[in-house]
């Protein structure tokens, strides 16, 4: 398996062989033709010993090759092309593919989502002015977010009053959008357990082997049923070199109802040396995810590798083929001949 070039060049399937010094050995039938060697062949004849004194007496010149019957032309041929089948099977003929590209995650990603009761506020504006719920516009934002990064492995969490694991990882995005579309508000409970979130995905993120980590927090809310602190989770995060990339989003008019620990997520950013991102309707949202498409773009690495199959079985196969069929037709061609007896 090789790593493939970064100009896309179109290689077309070919065949090799693998012991192609052996194509030396077709040159035998000629070597063999040159030797002084008779054929041989099993019909009915009169053996004289004295086969000379014969000739002598009625004045013709003979040598000991002449005794024998030679081989016809078709039976030349028909043992020149079983020999070279013979080699082409002995010099290990392989079938070589097109190249198939794999590509390989160079990060791990978790998008943590908030689902507290404060999701289902409908003061995001649709790209028609119409007011949605927040969950409906983070729902559209990471749908298109996930789109644009193809080929890394991405994980969901959900988080309420406790945090979920939505989705493991994975580099599907059909099922991820599926997972997406199946996130309700208040299926993690009310409350909104920050903390806890980001200490499950400390703990999803260590059991990985990539060396670039990083958890997008999404919320709407202040830390409210943690078990484990923010601060001190965002502190353990960066302990284990995990980046957080928080992002609060509502609309003003609402902050008072729905207060959002800011100063909590900049210093949940600025510990684990990630960033902090403000979004107040569903246009700024989308603004963001592309910033971070910018900052963190998508990193993959392609791999190439291309598919073999033998193909000696197909000479071999022919050649037996093809002595199997002569060998009939002598037997046929000796039992039709005049004065032939089995």
């Amino acid at each position: 398996m090789c790593a493939a070039g970064s100009a896309d060049i179109k290689v077309l399937p070919l065949i090799e062989f693998a012991h192609f010094n052996l194509v030396y050995l077709l040159i035998g039938p000629v070597v063999i033709y040159l030797l002084p060697v008779v054929y041989l062949s099993r019909r009915v004849a009169l053996r004289v010993p004295f086969i000379g004194n014969l000739a002598k007496a009625s004045g013709e010149k003979t040598t000991r090759k002449q005794a024998y019957s030679k081989a016809s032309r078709w039976q030349i041929l028909v043992a020149c092309l079983v020999w070279a089948l013979v080699v082409a099977a002995l010099m290990k003929p392989v079938y070589i593919g097109q190249p198939i590209t794999k590509t390989i995650s160079q990060r791990d990603l978790i998008i943590a989502v908030d689902l507290s009761d404060s999701m289902k506020t409908r003061d995001m504006l649709d790209g028609h002015g119409n007011k949605i719920s927040r969950i409906e516009a983070v729902k559209e934002v990471l749908k298109k977010f996930l789109r644009d990064r193809k080929g890394e492995k991405i994980a969901l969490i959900v988080f309420g009053s406790s945090a979920f694991l939505q989705a493991p990882f994975t580099d599907d995005l059909d099922t991820l959008e599926a997972m997406l579309d199946q996130m309700q508000v208040s299926m993690a409970g009310p409350q909104t357990a920050i903390g806890d979130a980001i200490s499950l995905g400390v703990k999803l993120l260590n059991k990985v082997k990539t060396r670039d980590r990083l958890i997008i927090l999404l919320t709407d809310g202040t830390d409210t049923s943690s078990k484990i602190p923010p601060k001190k989770a965002a502190i353990l995060a960066s302990e284990n070199k995990i980046e957080i990339i928080t992002i609060a989003f509502g609309s003003e008019q609402y902050r008072g109802k729905y207060p959002i620990d800011t100063q909590t997520l900049r210093f949940i950013a600025k510990h684990t040396h990630g960033r902090y991102f403000y979004a107040r309707d569903k246009q700024s949202l989308t603004g963001i995810t592309d910033e971070i498409n910018k900052l963190k773009p998508r990193e993959v690495k392609k791999l190439s590798y291309r598919p073999t199959r033998d193909l000696f079985i197909y000479p071999a196969a022919l050649a037996l083929l093809i002595l199997v069929l002569q060998s009939i037709l002598l037997l046929l061609r000796q039992r039709s001949a005049p004065g032939s007896f089995s």
